[in-house]
Order: C-alpha cells, then sequence, then structure tokens
C-alpha cells in the first residue's frame, strides 16, 4: 500500500505503525509517552482513550486515515491470493516436516520426563452421553442449506419440501425432542440418532436422504436391528420423496423400517 503522507510504498503488515509515524515526507521515531496517561494512550485526533498499544495503532489507522475508512474488514485479507503454505505436506515441505519433527520431539521429551500437561482430559461416559445427544437434536451439518417451515427450522430442500407439504395437507409434525432419541451402539459405541420428523398423530418418524454419506447407511441399518419397535419410514431419494409429498399419508400404509 502507499502512505497517504509520503506516498511511499509500505507492506499492509507495516502500514499502521508507518501512517502514524511518517511526517509527510519519511517515517520519523514518535514518542508514544505523549499520548500516554497513566492507564490509556488517548487518541491526538478523537481524544478517545485506548488501553493497549497495538489498538491505539489500529484505532488511528482505522478511523482517522483514507485507506483505514475504507478497509472493509470482510474482504479477503490475501486479496484473493492463495496462502503461500495451503496443501503443503511434510512429504511435500522442508518446512513444513521440520516443524512436525520438533512438535513430535517436544512432546515425546515432555512426556519421558512427565511434565506433559493435557488440557483436554478424556471425557466420561456421561459427557460422551450428553454430546452424543446435543449432536443428534441440533447438528449444524454444513452440507445444506437451513429453511424455516412453519417457524421450525429444516435443513435442505428435501426436508423443506417434505415439510411445506406436511404443512399443506395440515398433518401435525414436529422436529424430535430428547425423550425421542433412538440410542444404539456401532463399532462398540453408544451413539443416539434422531429422525428429521415425527408426525404426531401417527407416532411415526421419517428420515429423509437424499444420499449416504460416510456411514450413513451401515449407521441406518443398526438402528434398524435395533430398534424394529418403532416406526419409521426412511425416504430414499427424489423419485420417491415427489411421490409421497403428493399424499403423506402413503406412508402410514408401508411396511415399518423402509427404505
Amino acid at each position: 500500500m502507499n502512505c497517504e503522507k509520503c506516498d511511499i510504498e509500505v507492506s499492509k503488515r507495516q502500514y499502521n505503525n508507518h501512517f502514524i509515524s511518517c511526517n509527510g515526507t519519511r517515517k520519523i521515531a514518535i514518542d508514544y509517552n505523549k499520548w500516554h496517561n497513566e492507564t490509556h494512550f488517548v487518541c491526538p485526533f478523537c481524544d478517545v482513550q485506548i488501553e493497549k498499544p497495538r489498538s491505539f495503532r489500529s484505532h488511528i489507522w482505522r478511523a482517522h486515515s483514507v485507506a483505514g475508512q475504507a478497509h472493509n474488514p470482510n474482504s479477503e485479507y490475501r486479496d484473493g491470493r492463495e496462502a503461500w503454505n495451503k496443501g503443503l505436506t511434510k512429504e511435500t515441505s522442508e518446512a513444513v516436516k521440520r516443524n512436525g519433527e520438533g512438535v513430535s520431539t517436544t512432546l515425546q521429551q515432555q512426556i519421558t520426563e512427565g511434565t506433559y500437561v493435557n488440557n483436554f482430559p478424556p471425557m466420561s461416559d456421561q459427557q460422551k452421553q450428553d454430546t452424543s445427544e446435543r449432536m443428534s437434536l441440533h447438528n449444524p451439518g454444513g452440507r445444506s442449506k437451513w429453511f424455516e417451515v412453519d417457524g421450525i427450522k429444516v435443513q435442505g430442500t428435501y426436508e423443506k419440501q417434505f415439510a411445506e407439504s406436511l404443512v399443506s395437507q395440515q398433518i401435525k409434525w414436529e422436529r424430535p425432542h430428547k425423550h425421542q432419541l433412538m440410542k444404539y451402539k456401532m463399532a462398540n459405541k453408544a451413539r443416539s440418532y434422531a429422525p428429521d420428523f415425527y408426525l404426531n398423530d401417527y407416532d411415526l418418524f421419517v428420515e429423509i436422504k437424499g444420499y449416504w454419506w460416510n456411514d450413513d447407511e451401515e449407521k441406518m441399518s443398526t438402528i434398524k436391528a435395533q430398534h424394529q419397535d418403532k416406526k419409521l419410514v426412511v425416504l430414499f431419494g427424489k423419485e420417491k420423496l415427489d411421490d409421497v409429498c403428493e399424499d403423506i399419508t402413503k406412508i402410514i400404509q408401508e411396511p415399518l423400517w423402509t427404505w
């Protein structure tokens, strides 16, 4: 970036310091003590009091320079340029390899000397169960957009389509609550599962699947084997979803645990 005072090209990282210490022709030494009282720095332009020196310099640039006032903090910091170290691994970069080896050596030494402190102790069985239940009910996901239908949030266009059909056909529905979670075990781990919909008048759970992600198919098969007493229908694929949405009551007649 070019300094607004002296027009010298300065890196973005150094711009704040340069701007505050530039007299219009060159960078000069600044005595910050003249702006500092017993507890705070006082801005020479607007008398705002700021405690930390870095925040003080940042304030002057952002509030009292043309570039700072025009700066958009939500813009891409590197102007769309890819980070220099993106995609590097220990196989392709000596720097990454050396850093990894250094961290490994330090940890091994701390463990050997008995000085290593684990800041993240293992969760108790109760904590694991609570986490599993919370994630089952409130998992933010990340693959699909969220929508709101009749005051209830649903994820993805498939769930949105099904929810809107429920509303238009006046079928009472809700998201499953904690007491309706299905507990199951897979790979020797206790887990919890919350279907997408619960149809109150039919005591029926409905799961909407457009694709099998990761171990989804294995998970559903495991839950099916361990919860044959539950009424749950899995609608897999757009074609089946479209057919059911024409008349939701069709799924009441289907066999339990079907996809």
